[in-house]
Parts: C-alpha cells; sequence; structure tokens
C-alpha cells in the first residue's frame, strides 16, 4: 500500500534583492548609508534577510551587538511571514531597510500585508516582540503607509544595550 502525504510547498526558490544602496554625507564628517532589500514573504526569506542585515552591519557594530541585530531582524521578518498574510493571499511583499549614521543603525521590516492586529487570546506583545524590544534600544511598530505594518528597530552604536551589558550572557558569561 502507497501513503501519500500532503506536505505544504515551501517557497525555497524566493530571493530576496538588493533594490538600492546610497550614502549621504553631511559637513561634520558623519554620514548615513542605507540599503533597501525586497521579496516574497516566504521562509527562505527570513535567514536572507538576517544574512543582508548582519553583512551591512559587521563593519559597524560590536560582535554581541551584530548577534542582537540577527536576533531582532530574524524575529520582524518572521513574525511578517508568519502573520501578515493570513488572508490567503499569494502575491506578498516584504522590505526590509537598513540604515547606518554616526550613532544609530536602525532596520524597518515592513510587509504588505494586513495590518499588525492584537489577538484577543493574546494580552500584549508576542514572544517575538517582547524579544526584538529587549534587545533593541528602541522598538516601534505602526501601520506602513501603504497597509500592512512597518516594525522600526534601532540600535545605539556608542554601546552596547546596557541590559544586555549587565545581565551576561545566557550561559552565564559576561558579555564583553
Amino acid at each position: 500500500m502507497v501513503r501519500a502525504s500532503f506536505r505544504p510547498r515551501l517557497a525555497t526558490d524566493a530571493r530576496l534583492q538588493l533594490i538600492s544602496e546610497s550614502r549621504r554625507d553631511d559637513p561634520s564628517g558623519g554620514g548615513v548609508t542605507r540599503r533597501f532589500w525586497s521579496g516574497p514573504a516566504a521562509p527562505a526569506i527570513v535567514a536572507q534577510a538576517r544574512r543582508a542585515v548582519t553583512e551591512f552591519a559587521v563593519d559597524r557594530v560590536s560582535s554581541a551587538r551584530l548577534v542582537d541585530i540577527s536576533l531582532c531582524v530574524s524575529e520582524a521578518v518572521s513574525n511578517a511571514v508568519a502573520h501578515a498574510f493570513e488572508d490567503g493571499r499569494t502575491q506578498r511583499t516584504i522590505t526590509i531597510a537598513a540604515a547606518v549614521g554616526p550613532d544609530a543603525l536602525t532596520v524597518v521590516v515592513t510587509d504588505d500585508g494586513k495590518g499588525f492586529q492584537v489577538r484577543s487570546d493574546n494580552a500584549g506583545l508576542g514572544l517575538g516582540l517582547r524579544l526584538i524590544a529587549t534587545l533593541s534600544d528602541s522598538l516601534s511598530v505602526a501601520r506602513a503607509a501603504l497597509g500592512g505594518t512597518e516594525v522600526s528597530i534601532s540600535f545605539d552604536l556608542d554601546q552596547e544595550h546596557p541590559q544586555r551589558a549587565t545581565s551576561g550572557c545566557s550561559n552565564g558569561a559576561a558579555r564583553t
């Protein structure tokens, strides 16, 4: 007897694409560098987004902050893939923007889905957003200009996140 099982197809061929990159210098010697990526809302995009933003930030932040940034990007993009498109649409897009200036790195994850909604069975933020709030220096969740959700996450560059610097790693080792 042959048993057939149904497995939903995952979009493993989904690709995150670099849309643009820019640098603006200011007279004080600082400047802002920006990159924008876009891709379909598919599970394969999560790792690609994490890698793209990490590569963008690697020369600008400490290794401890790089881990924080990587986790936050993964959570924000995973949330968009999992929750933004529960309406069954097939054309779904996620955009990631990263900007680094003299003092901060900001990552903005935007989807064109149904918009942020607090579930009635869940009081407050979900685990992913709580993790982002803990690891970042600033988090905002808003309705995107053209619909969907925009998650903006900022990281100060001049220091490690104070809570992370004093609390240590999960294995008990101090973060430096």
